[in-house]
């Protein structure tokens, strides 16, 4: 029963990474407007809204307009309730928990918004560092050194392919996002982690 309830949190937190997939790139508010069709700009009923059931209720449809409603939103829903499901089957009902089910809901969103722009949002990825530094200090699993560490040997090998490839070779290799995404990895999981 615990588990059930951990998954439909974490489908309904999931509900809300969909937001935040979707309008970060865009550079819209997380908070208004209120959710809304993309299509027709409906206003999404509360009943409209509920993780993957309302997908299945709906039939992957507006109610409205009857435009299709991307697989994805059902997916991460799912994709974040089994995260929760997991992190706390494995670490119990504790911080470590917690932390890890914030790291991998982060991923989550991070490969999302990568997959759609092939680009990593800064203050995301700059904000999870910090919480990597942060929550190590009341880890106990986990030091704030370590975290240190994590942090730079997740940076530093991408960091030189990238100068490798914007200096030397005078291109693109991979974006300086991967960089920081390496950085907040090892932050979270240290060394090992990365």
């Amino acid at each position: 029963m615990v588990y059930l309830l951990l998954f439909v949190l974490g489908a309904v937190f999931g509900s809300f990474y969909n937001v935040l997939i979707y309008r970060i790139p865009k550079g819209m508010s997380i908070a208004y407007p209120p959710s809304h069709c993309p299509n027709c700009k409906v206003p999404i009923k509360w009943y409209d809204n509920i993780p993957i059931v309302s997908y299945l209720m709906l039939k992957g449809r507006c109610r409205n307009c009857k435009s299709k409603i991307p697989l994805r939103y059902p997916l991460v829903e799912m994709a974040s309730g089994l995260l929760a499901v997991i992190c706390f089957y494995k670490w119990g009902f504790s911080l470590s928990a917690l932390v890890f089910y914030i790291f991998f809901s982060t991923l989550l969103v991070l490969s999302m918004i990568d997959w759609d722009t092939f680009s990593l949002p800064e203050p995301i990825i700059l904000g999870g560092i910090l919480f990597g530094f942060t929550t190590s200090v009341f880890r106990s699993d986990f030091s704030l050194f370590e975290s240190f560490v994590g942090a730079m040997s997740g940076a530093l090998p991408f960091l030189l392919i990238y100068l490798y490839y914007t200096k030397i070779r005078k291109m693109e290799g991979l974006g300086f996002g991967d960089v920081e995404l390496m950085a907040f990895i090892g932050s979270v999981a240290g060394i090992w982690g990365v």
